[in-house]
């Protein structure tokens, strides 16, 4: 009964289609995931057929949950040689028969996204229909098309209104929006993948898709293949002294990545500033040269969305307008550093998982004598944020010279002199300790940044760590006790993760204090937990204390009595 009612609510979605639609499920362990597609007769399509590929490619998505509509659109030509994208016709992938996700779908056959301007047209309109199809020229699946970069919008409401498509999208309940320009044989792009979906799994989606898609024999666009090697004289010999750079960077000074980031003027592809604007001024893109990356250190510091943040470079480019440390030391020319790239507020798709990343940035903009004032080099590295960044960004700065010797900063000073740093991101008052840096050698920088992260008269042992290994700490609450291992690379906001997790506790709700000597200090805020960090360094041998009180009440002595109970 319940297979029979099943199989009439597909065949009843199907009628809408005109009954020309067949379909499949994904795979047997995803058997409620189907596959719609075209045929006008039994016979399938020949292996060399695109259509074919993507179907192969929506059945081998290898994700446990699709929310939302992944459809492809196809280039097609008019009678009078005038190009545009459609998806009437062409495979489709629905995990769910919503009625919202079946609207979007029967509203996008009826779309035809212009490619090729015709100066009769007006970008700001959508014309009536052309054998029973709608024409628009400001649709993102268009954009994408012509920039044959992938685009992920995280938000479909910051872009509300800006397209017909758009506006529908929402009004059926999706979030977000991933396109995939797709090759086949590295030809040329032969149409873009869509996938209209709620936000969890979008990063996920956006990888497998990727990957799907070059296992059927199809390929995306990566954004190293938009680099002009051939046009641009001596940046092929700068980007293996790079290569070689990063690799040397990353090792010696212990780092999670390493990259460079160059401009890309897509005016010879691109009508339009984004995939999602309107207005047809030219768009400024930075892609990725070359990056090396540490997936995981040692032992005890993973960094999973490190690596994902690097993986998800190569597929997307960074956009000027978004916030980003990258963009800004571009702009600016300047060098920047932040502490803790979470309080950075970047946005965009690279912004968000950047600041997944628990991470410390430097970022620096050189260029080469090999391709001279014709590019910027934007170098971005980043470490665990529990490092001593003051050490960390110095160290580095020091030995650029050593490992780039082509380079300069883009201001004209030489690398190895004296340098300047600004610094990013929201910083409380108490926690500046200094936001420009001159540098004379490597003798007076060790000095002045040992002073600034150490304290007068402690020697200098490890040049990158404020302490060489974790702490495991006596914590109590009320009568409740447990040892919590602290980490070298945790800032307190990852110490009271533990504690909260350890004792189920509301995080607005407690206040922690710890012990030293006898006496009892505040524990809220980075700098005092480098303080606790300290009394470790003094007496490896110490017993730690830290204990948790009720944030709405005084906590002069109460610290004293809980443990005495």
């Amino acid at each position: 009964m319940v297979e029979s009612r099943s199989k009439k609510r597909i065949s009843k979605f199907i009628e809408s289609f005109g009954n020309k639609v067949n379909w499949k499920s994904a795979n047997e362990f995803i058997p409620e995931r189907r596959i719609f597609y075209y045929s006008s007769s039994d016979e399938k399509p020949k292996n060399n057929n695109v259509e074919e590929k993507i179907i192969s490619a929506f059945c081998d998505i290898g994700v446990p949950r699709l929310t939302g509509l992944l459809q492809f659109w196809s280039l097609a030509e008019t009678d009078n040689g005038l190009r545009f994208l459609s998806c009437s016709d062409q495979p489709f992938a629905l995990e769910d028969l919503d009625p919202r996700h079946h609207f979007y779908r029967l509203a996008c056959i009826k779309f035809r996204c212009n490619i090729d301007h015709d100066d009769n047209y007006d970008p700001y309109k959508i014309y009536a229909p052309r054998d029973n199809d709608w024409i628009t020229e400001k649709s993102p699946v268009a954009t994408a098309f012509l920039n044959r970069f992938p685009d992920v919008v995280l938000d479909l409401r910051s872009v509300r209104g800006t397209t017909p498509l758009v506006q529908i999208a929402l009004g059926c309940g999706f979030t977000s929006l991933i396109l995939l320009p797709v090759f086949d044989h590295n030809s040329s792009c032969v149409g873009v993948v869509e996938c209209c979906m709620k936000v969890a799994y979008l990063f996920i989606v956006l990888q497998e898709l990727k990957f799907a898609l070059e296992r059927a024999g199809l390929s995306t666009y990566h954004v190293q293949e938009s680099l002009p090697f051939e046009t641009i004289h001596g940046l092929k010999l700068a980007t293996y002294e790079i290569e070689v750079a990063l690799k040397t960077l990353c090792e010696s000074h212990q780092l999670s990545l390493g990259q460079v980031w160059i401009a890309n003027d897509t005016e010879k592809h691109a009508p339009c500033s984004s995939s999602l604007e309107v207005t047809r001024t030219k768009q400024k893109l930075l892609v990725k040269l070359s990056g090396y990356c540490a997936d995981s250190l040692d032992d005890h510091l993973p960094m999973p969305h490190v690596y994902e943040y690097y993986d998800t470079c190569n597929v997307l480019p960074l956009k000027m307008r978004e916030v980003s440390i990258v963009g800004k030391t571009l702009e600016t020319n300047l060098s920047h550093l932040c502490r803790d790239l979470k309080k950075l507020m970047a946005n965009g798709p690279l912004g968000l998982l950047i600041g997944l990343c628990k991470c410390s940035c430097l970022a620096l903009c050189l260029r080469s004598t090999h391709t001279g004032d014709n590019v910027d080099y934007v170098f971005e590295f980043l470490w665990p944020r529990g490092r001593n960044y003051s050490i960390v960004s110095g160290s580095l700065l020091l030995n650029l010279k050593r490992c780039l010797p082509s380079f300069k900063f883009a201001s004209g000073q030489k690398l190895g002199g004296g340098f300047h740093i600004k610094e990013l991101g929201k910083v409380k008052q108490e926690d500046e300790l200094k936001q420009q840096y001159q540098g004379q050698g490597p003798n007076s920088l060790k000095r002045k940044l040992t002073d600034l992260s150490e304290g007068d008269g402690e020697p200098y042992s490890d040049p990158f760590w404020d302490d060489d290994d974790d702490m495991l700490v006596a914590t109590s609450y009320m009568k409740k006790t447990a040892k919590i291992l602290i980490r070298c690379s945790y800032i307190l906001e990852d110490a009271m993760e533990k504690i909260e997790e350890a004792f189920m506790l509301d995080p607005e709700n407690y206040k922690l204090e710890y012990q030293f000597e006898g006496n009892w200090f505040k524990l809220d805020n980075d700098l005092h937990l480098t303080g606790l960090r300290r009394c470790y360094r003094k007496d490896p041998n110490c017993r730690l204390k830290v204990c948790v009180l009720p944030s709405s009440i005084e906590t002069n002595g109460l610290a004293d009595q809980q443990h005495a109970q």
